[in-house]
């Protein structure tokens, strides 16, 4: 069987419904292809640390799409270094849906609650995550102080180890 390339596509060795899909989105306008083709790109993930003090740092990630929307915050969180290692004490995310904030119970206890309470909800993923990152800068020395006391350290303790 002999084919020329002006009118006839040559025959194609398996997975025919691939192709036969990709034809017909080409055959319904450019407007639905494009569509097509922008679901399959990928997203990026990135991760960056911002150290308040020696002791104190905030570590973020969030996914971007290739145009640089953030699509979804991952991960923002402030970390204390506490006994010779970094403690996670407090988090923001917005994986179900709407920005919450995972507060840790103490350091013997590795539990977590989350909470919406005083946590923004409205605005862009970019803007989440940007007011979570300030919210941290804001009030890290708070959130440390009440994590140390539920951990059943005395005022003293807190205040040597609150820089």
């Amino acid at each position: 069987m002999s084919f020329s390339f002006k009118g006839e596509t040559p025959p194609y060795q398996g997975g025919g419904n691939v192709m036969k899909k990709l034809k017909r989105r080409k055959d319904r306008g450019k407007r639905s292809y494009k569509k097509f083709k922008k679901k399959v790109v990928e997203d990026i993930i990135l991760k960056n640390s911002i150290f308040l003090t020696e002791n104190n740092k905030i570590n973020y990630i969030y996914k971007t799409s290739l145009t640089g929307k953030v699509i979804e915050v991952t991960n923002v969180s402030l970390e204390i270094y506490f006994k010779k290692k970094w403690v996670t004490i407090l988090r923001y995310d917005n994986y179900h849906g709407y920005m919450h904030r995972h507060v840790s119970v103490s350091i013997s206890d590795n539990s977590d609650t989350a909470t919406v309470l005083n946590v923004r909800q409205k605005g862009t993923n970019r803007r989440l995550l940007r007011w979570a990152i300030d919210d941290i800068k804001e009030r890290y020395l708070i959130y440390k102080t009440k994590f140390l006391e539920r951990s059943g350290y005395s005022k003293l303790d807190i205040i040597d180890n609150l820089i």
